[in-house]
């Protein structure tokens, strides 16, 4: 059974996830809007790939401190 920590991290990460693709969709409806709007496209683009690293870069943590899938299993 997994615990609530384990539960929160990974719920964080999908959050972390789908506000970052969404930030990314973003950045490319504002740079192909007329007249495109550069400076928010760019600040999409960096926002989006932000919450995207940092997602995975949580649950990369949280599989090395094995509480992963197979936590069970050493």
């Amino acid at each position: 059974m997994a615990d609530t920590k384990q539960i929160v991290t990974v719920s964080t990460a999908i959050l972390l996830i789908i506000a970052g693709l969404y930030f990314l969709v973003e950045s490319v409806s504002f740079i192909t809007a007329t007249p495109p709007r550069v400076a928010a496209s760019l600040l999409a683009a960096v926002l989006g790939l932000s919450l995207v690293s940092a997602a995975v870069t949580l649950l990369r943590t949280w599989l090395i401190a094995g509480e992963g899938p197979r936590s069970g299993v050493r």
